[in-house]
């Protein structure tokens, strides 16, 4: 009956080390897949804008900041870069 409840004991606490080790390595790749996500439409809306935006002169250039801006923050940086360009 002991050694029954020993080996319980053992299985719960690897299933609970289980767990806390799998959420560790989730949680950061939650965040890795949504930066990866931004980057990607935020890319896209530069490229998008920059094609459409040669008939009236509007240009977003592509450099350290605008890509960290754009990849961080999507689409919404994108549409504040623009906003930031104009005024």
């Amino acid at each position: 009956m002991a050694e029954e409840a020993g080996v319980l004991l053992a299985y719960t606490v690897g299933m609970f080390g289980l767990f806390v080790v799998v959420c560790m390595f989730i949680v950061p790749l939650k965040y890795a897949v949504k930066l990866l996500f931004n980057s990607i439409l935020g890319g896209i809306a530069i490229i998008v804008i920059n094609l459409i935006g040669k008939a009236v002169g509007i240009h977003i250039s592509l450099n350290l900041l605008t890509a960290v801006i754009a990849g961080v923050l999507g689409v919404p940086g994108v549409l504040m870069i623009l906003f930031l360009q104009n005024i």
